[in-house]
């Protein structure tokens, strides 16, 4: 038998033994942890003790990026160049080093938990960017809650649609 066939009968049996062990192991993790059918958290991430946080919406579709062997062009109207200031509070999702597009929502439905949306405070001075944990309503009318992934509690004033600035589509590292 040559190289190569022992080589292809290597692979066969390496992927295999890899798919009955992952079955088996499948089957295990179910019976350790049972109640996972039932939970608001992936597998990996119960397992893993890890709290599931929600991803942003999907601003940027497919058909609006364009890659070739030489550059990658991302077609989104009003999208502006955004750097951040070094405060660890969204880490390791941003930090100094990232950059991103961000673009201005023209209205509150767009606004969804689990984006990162840039807002300027009543509290202190300059803008804040950080992920919105829960949007609602009350007497005054629109308002989201945001916290900094790297941070402990939520930001401490419901965030008014008129202090909403721009929304984090994408992160270039």
């Amino acid at each position: 038998m040559t190289k190569g066939g022992l080589f292809a009968i290597a692979a066969i049996l390496v992927f295999a033994v890899g798919a009955i062990f992952g079955s088996i192991a499948s089957g295990m993790a179910d019976s350790v942890i049972p109640a996972l059918s039932d939970s608001s958290q992936s597998p990996a991430a119960a397992s893993a003790g890890a709290l599931e946080k929600n991803s942003p919406s999907d601003w940027v579709s497919e058909s609006q990026i364009k890659v070739s062997r030489d550059r990658v062009v991302v077609e989104l109207p009003g999208a502006v160049w955004a750097t951040f200031t070094d405060t660890h509070s969204m880490e390791p999702v941003l930090s100094a080093n990232a950059n991103a597009l961000e673009i201005i929502p023209t209205s509150t439905d767009q606004i969804r938990v689990g984006d990162i949306v840039s807002y300027e405070s009543k509290l202190v001075e300059g803008t804040i960017i950080h992920r919105v944990v829960e949007t609602g309503e009350d007497s005054q009318g629109w308002y989201a809650i945001f916290k900094g992934d790297n941070l402990a509690k939520e930001d401490p004033e419901k965030v008014r649609w008129e202090q909403i600035r721009r929304v984090v589509v994408a992160i270039i590292y």
